[in-house]
């Protein structure tokens, strides 16, 4: 049986992770209103996944309808938060994470569940933003849908799977290339050896 921290060395050069991306209905991180998770094995998409999700306030603004479609009637009889959870945790909780831009996501997860009573989960992840900035230095930005356009893939911007299938390809096509030595996998956040 591998050690936590061997399985995610093992994770990483094989790249066996998770890509995720949420979309908010509002201000608040927690408002998840949809989410987008694909699985990658061996450096192949091998599964993707789409939920709507009810938040606990329903509440959206207008501002957030804008960017990324999504109205409150669309999601009125979807499942919450909590709900999507049960199904989804397992794989998150196990493996590697990434998102572009990670400190949005993963907080906005850790928040969702917040509301409903569950302890915030350690979750395991690296962020693709954090690797273009490394990998691109010369971009004039780092933002998804920039890198998205610099790479060829096509991207439906603010669509949550579409973003989590983006994230998913530019971490196949950064990881290998930046190599595992710029990851610190001494905790279960991890941090980089970037310079």
């Amino acid at each position: 049986m591998l050690s936590q921290k061997n399985k995610l060395r093992a994770d990483i050069e094989n790249l066996n992770f998770i890509a995720l991306d949420v979309e908010t209905a509002n201000s608040h991180k927690s408002s998840i209103c949809s989410l987008g998770l694909v699985t990658v094995k061996n450096g192949k998409i091998i599964d993707s996944e789409e939920y709507l999700i009810k938040p606990k306030v329903l509440h959206f603004n207008s501002i957030n309808t804008r960017i990324h479609g999504i109205t409150a009637e669309q999601v009125r009889n979807s499942p919450e938060f909590v709900e999507i959870w049960e199904i989804i945790a397992p794989k998150i909780l196990e493996s590697l994470v990434i998102a572009h831009n990670a400190d949005f996501d993963i907080p906005a997860i850790q928040g969702a569940l917040g509301q409903y009573g569950i302890t915030k989960p350690q979750i395991t992840h690296a962020c693709t933003l954090r690797l273009c900035r490394y990998f691109f230095p010369k971009l004039s930005s780092h933002k998804l849908s920039h890198i998205a356009d610099h790479l060829g893939f096509q991207l439906n911007h603010h669509n949550a799977l579409s973003d989590a299938e983006t994230a998913a390809k530019i971490g196949i096509h950064t990881i290998p290339k930046v190599g595992i030595e710029v990851f610190n996998l001494e905790n279960e956040n991890i941090t980089y050896n970037l310079r």
